[in-house]
């Protein structure tokens, strides 16, 4: 469902950044799968919140490990400050303890029970790691027992009316927060449709469904005769939701810096929104597409924008019900997250160098990546130290 006309008022600010992007990209106010308007909009335009830089205050290294670090892409934190990263080259979950040394490694590539595939989502909840599996149709749970990480239990996942498991959001108490999609076909073209699914860990029959949809964002600039024109992989906006310590759903689109904040039945609560400058796309920039026949590539370079929208596709809710959120500055000389708490507003900020990749935050702490001498991306956990 859309909203009504009158919520399109909110987007006169957002006028500077639709200028700086191509034509086609829609810059809307629409945020399907809720129904009602929301009146509570938050503009963080004139707001000067407190600013902290990111200070690494440990830089893991692989040289002692018994095995090396391949193509990490997750980090979650253990309530005790030790942290595990999945690296999804050899498919193992690592364990560090929260001094960064090295504990155990366990986990591994299969179909069998505590094995998983290379696009398992990870999850920590009350002293137990979650494994989601999007090709096993499962949650596979491990528990320390015995001084070691151990599979203890499977969730097993089905479709809903049609509609596919895709990834793991969250983990509580009671429910499994997922992201279910299907395919449409309109006018003859296929797009996937996603939203959010609750899904209860004592009885997996009790489902709410359809709490929010992923907010869809136009990708493609020119048809060139049944070819399309996009932005390059790398700096493709996606759509992204999270849920908050108090069950609050968050979606947003990432090709504006605007959150829509729910409760936890998907009524709308808030909207909070920034402008935010695009980033210029470079020739080298554009040269990192693939999937087209070379008669076409040139033709397909030559039609993609000239900017990119600056926000960055990841959020990271707190234990305070406040979510962490960011872009990219305007002059490229750094990435700036900024705190939004339960009523829009901010009054912290954080700032990185462009070369860390920030994964997860946890208790005052950001962890991410960085790449070694070697060009190994390594983990990372960076403090914040006032400006």
């Amino acid at each position: 469902m859309l909203f009504r006309y009158s919520f399109f008022c909110i987007l006169l600010c957002s006028i500077i950044l639709t200028a700086c992007l191509p034509e086609p990209v829609e810059i809307s106010g629409d945020f399907p799968g809720v129904g009602a308007e929301i009146e509570d909009v938050v503009s963080l335009d004139s707001s000067t919140p407190t600013t902290f830089e990111g200070s690494v205050i440990l830089k893991l290294s692989d040289d002692d490990l018994p095995v090396f670090f391949g193509r990490i892409n997750q980090i979650e934190v253990l309530e005790d400050g030790s942290f595990i990263a999945f690296d999804t080259a050899q498919v193992h979950i690592l364990l560090f303890d929260k001094e960064g040394n090295f504990v155990e490694f366990f986990g591994d590539e299969g179909e069998g029970p505590g094995s998983f595939s290379r696009e398992a989502v990870i999850k920590v909840y009350d002293g137990n790691i979650y494994v989601f599996d999007r090709l096993g149709y499962k949650i596979d749970v491990f528990t320390h027992q015995n001084g070691s990480w151990t599979y203890t239990k499977t969730y097993t996942l089905e479709n809903i009316d049609g509609d596919r498991p895709d990834t793991l959001i969250d983990v509580n108490s009671e429910f499994f927060s997922i992201r279910y999609r299907h395919n449409r076909t309109r006018q003859g073209k296929t797009f996937s449709v996603s939203h959010l699914v609750q899904i209860s860990k004592q009885s997996p029959e009790d489902v709410q469904t359809w709490l929010v949809e992923y907010p869809p964002i136009n990708l493609f600039f020119e048809d060139l005769g049944g070819f399309w024109a996009s932005y390059p992989g790398p700096f493709t906006p996606l759509p992204v939701v999270g849920v908050t310590s108090n069950s609050d759903i968050i979606s947003a689109r990432t090709d504006l810096f605007r959150f829509l904040r729910s409760d936890s039945n998907g009524n709308p609560v808030n909207v909070t929104e920034k402008i935010v400058e695009p980033l210029p796309l470079t020739p080298e920039q554009k040269q990192n597409v693939s999937g087209f026949a070379d008669r076409i590539m040139d033709l397909v370079q030559e039609n993609m924008p000239d900017f990119r929208p600056p926000v960055i596709n990841r959020i990271f809710p707190d234990n305070e019900n406040n979510l962490w959120a960011g872009y990219i500055n305007e002059n490229e000389s750094y990435q700036e997250w900024l705190l939004i708490n339960e009523h829009g507003g901010s009054e912290k900020s954080i700032r990185f160098d462009l070369d860390v990749q920030i994964l997860n935050y946890k208790n005052g702490l950001f962890y991410g990546l960085i790449e070694n001498q070697e060009g190994v991306m390594v983990p990372v956990v960076i403090g914040m130290s006032e400006s």
